[in-house]
């Protein structure tokens, strides 16, 4: 589950040299982590996640059209974009994330905050409360 540069899976081991960790590979794992969150997804087991996220098409269900602000969705796609050199940049996903943030800050996302939200059958969220007080300042 990692950024086209990053695939390891060639046998040779002088072309996997040639794929290294780079800011554009962090802001794919931003990405991901963010649809992930988003789609309510455990992004560590296969099974829930409808494409592998090395392999195009990455599929965003309309859960999350619907839930998010398209400006949102829309951001998380271009940190998920397959090929590094169009992928946006850490500096152009922090003004992008600050935008959208102002755009919305007086109208709530339809989402809800997970201490507030209806666990699914067989979820289990486990967080100390003071943790929890701590990331949301």
């Amino acid at each position: 589950m990692r950024p086209q540069e990053q695939v390891n899976n060639y046998p040779d081991v002088n072309l996997r040299a040639m794929f290294e960790i780079t800011s554009a590979s962090d802001v794919f794992a931003v990405g991901k982590t963010m649809l992930c969150l988003m789609a309510r997804w455990n992004c560590r087991d296969g099974s829930v996640i409808p494409s592998r996220f090395d392999q195009p098409p990455i599929i965003f269900p309309t859960e999350v059209w619907e839930k998010y602000p398209n400006k949102l969705v829309s951001l998380v796609q271009r940190c998920m974009e397959m090929v590094p050199d169009r992928r946006i940049t850490a500096d152009e996903l922090l003004w992008e994330i600050t935008k959208v943030v102002q755009d919305y800050g007086d109208e709530p996302f339809n989402g809800v905050p997970l201490k507030f939200a209806e666990s699914e059958e067989g979820e289990v969220v486990q967080m100390e409360p003071d943790k929890y007080a701590l990331f949301a300042r």
